[in-house]
C-alpha cells in the first residue's frame, strides 16, 4: 500500500506540473511560401517586411542553412522588426527560438527580442556571420502586457535568421530557474535559463497528499 501511494502521488505530481504550463505561442515558418519583403503568418512588420528563405514544400529561396525548412532573414530592409499580432499577459515565461549569423555578409547582426518590459540583445560579431543555428531559451517575467517582438539593427540588407519560437506561459518563477548560459555575446534584462518546478508552485492538495504519505509510512 505504501508504494501504491508513493506511486499515486509521483504521478500525481507530475500530471499537476505539467498541466501548469502552456504553449502561448509558436512559429516555425514551414507553411509559409518563402519571399522578398513578406511578412509570416500571426506577424505584423513595423516599419518593413522581412524576407522568407529556405527550402520546403513551397519551394527554395536563398537557403543559406539547408535542412532547416523555412526560416526569417530579419533584414528584409535595413532596421526591420516584426512583433506578434497576438499580445501577451504579464506573467513568468519561457521562450526559447533559433538564430543564426545572416550567413552573406561578413558583419555584426544585433537582435533585440522584447516582451512587455522584458528584452534581451543578442550580438554575432562580424566574425560569426557564418553560424549555424543556436538555440537560445530565457525565463523571465513580465510586469507589462505585450506583443512578442524581434528587431534586427543594422544598416545592411542581410540580417540574422530566426527560426522555431515557442513561447510558454504559466512557468515557475524565473528567479528560481536554473540558469544556462545560451551565448557569452547576449545580454539584456533576463537571464537565460531553464525553468524547473518549485514546491511553491504546487497545488495545496497535492502537498496534503504528500503529508498523508508520510503519515502512513510513519504507521
Amino acid at each position: 500500500m505504501k508504494m501504491n501511494l508513493a506511486y499515486t502521488l509521483s504521478a500525481v505530481l507530475v500530471a499537476g506540473l505539467a498541466s501548469a504550463e502552456s504553449v502561448e505561442f509558436s512559429a516555425d515558418f514551414d507553411a509559409e511560401t518563402p519571399g522578398i519583403a513578406v511578412t509570416p503568418t500571426g506577424f505584423s512588420a513595423v516599419g518593413a517586411a522581412v524576407d522568407l528563405i529556405g527550402s520546403g514544400p513551397n519551394g527554395t529561396l536563398a537557403d543559406e542553412l539547408p535542412g532547416n525548412g523555412y526560416y526569417v532573414d530579419l533584414a528584409g530592409d535595413f532596421g526591420t522588426t516584426i512583433e506578434t499580432d497576438q499580445v501577451f499577459e504579464a506573467g513568468t515565461y519561457e521562450l526559447t527560438f533559433d538564430l543564426a549569423g545572416n550567413n552573406r555578409q561578413a558583419s555584426a547582426d544585433v537582435v533585440n527580442v522584447v516582451l512587455g518590459d522584458y528584452s534581451e540583445t543578442i550580438t554575432f560579431e562580424a566574425d560569426e556571420f557564418e553560424s549555424d543555428f543556436e538555440t537560445f531559451t530565457f525565463g523571465f517575467t513580465t510586469l507589462e502586457a505585450g506583443t512578442l517582438s524581434f528587431a534586427n539593427d543594422g544598416a545592411e540588407g542581410f540580417g540574422a535568421l530566426l527560426d522555431n519560437i515557442s513561447l510558454v506561459g504559466d512557468v515557475t518563477d524565473a528567479g528560481a530557474a536554473v540558469g544556462v548560459d545560451a551565448d557569452p555575446d547576449d545580454t539584456g534584462t533576463g537571464a537565460p535559463v531553464t525553468a524547473v518546478p518549485t514546491p511553491a508552485a504546487l497545488p495545496a492538495g497535492l502537498l496534503a497528499l504528500g503529508a498523508l504519505v508520510a503519515r502512513r509510512r510513519r504507521d
